[in-house]
């Protein structure tokens, strides 16, 4: 009668371990991608505000560009 209740205490022993393995090798997984992530966020964040400036400056310009021709249009060569 021992050894069937130590056949299953072993059977779910080793499926705990095997649940507690996969759950740890998530984890390590997940926490390597973290730290990946948050060194790259810096040199991201500095490259967006690169390409929102830029934006910007290329916006300013046509915007100037349109004020310009609504004063030649409303100057009109007369």
């Amino acid at each position: 009668m021992d050894r069937p209740i130590a056949a299953v205490l072993l059977i779910i022993g080793v499926v705990m371990g095997v649940v507690a393995g996969r759950s740890w090798a998530t984890a390590r997984r997940a926490w390597g991608d973290y730290t990946v992530t948050k060194a790259s966020v810096p040199k991201f964040r500095k490259t967006a505000w690169g390409l929102m400036r830029a934006a910007f400056t290329k916006g300013g310009i046509v915007v100037l560009i349109c004020l310009a021709a609504m004063g030649y249009a409303a100057v009109g060569n007369h």
